[in-house]
């Protein structure tokens, strides 16, 4: 009783979709969902959704929703994006919805989600980034997050720093 659809894997990391019918100057609401088995790297999972539509089209996007339910074996530490300000939602030490949502809007950066696992009541992950530009510096995002039940013990204060530039070889700018 709903209308067809297929959704093709074109290669290349391309995905083609055929919606039928769709009258002439109607619209149709797409859903896509879709399981996705991602790699652990020393504790540390990154997700990347391609959302940069900038090259394909100048016109403003109505609606965008990113919704990411995330469940691991493990506990969930850190959950952060680096590329879009998300909503995150914690369901327990093992599940969570993170969530992004804007309209009118011309994406041009792809959706990255990176998150923690650790069996430590607290985890700490370093992410490094190095443009080539100078070959002994670069940037870094130093994630460290406690457990779900850790957190909602009360604490008792936190010391919060800021490193602009550093390099790797431990002069620090």
């Amino acid at each position: 009783m709903k209308d067809p659809a297929l959704l093709e894997y074109a290669g290349q990391g391309l995905f083609r979709v055929r919606i039928f019918p769709i009258e002439p100057h109607s619209e149709k609401h797409i859903r896509l969902k879709y399981v996705e088995l991602l790699r652990s790297d020393s504790g540390l999972v990154g997700y990347t959704y391609p959302l940069n539509t900038e090259k394909f089209s100048a016109q403003p996007i109505k609606s965008v929703s990113v919704k990411v339910e995330l469940e691991s074996k493990q506990a969930l530490k850190a959950v952060y994006s680096p590329s879009h300000a998300v909503e995150v939602k914690r369901n327990g030490n093992y599940n969570a919805i993170i969530g992004f949502e804007t309209s009118d809007a011309r994406p041009d950066t792809d959706f990255q989600l990176f998150y923690s696992v650790e069996q430590k009541d607290i985890g700490i992950n370093v992410l490094t980034y190095n443009d080539g530009t100078d070959p002994g510096g670069g940037t870094f995002a130093l994630l460290a997050s406690p457990s779900a039940e850790i957190a909602k013990k009360k604490s008792h204060g936190k010391t919060l720093f800021c490193v602009r530039h550093f390099r790797l070889h431990g002069s620090e700018q």
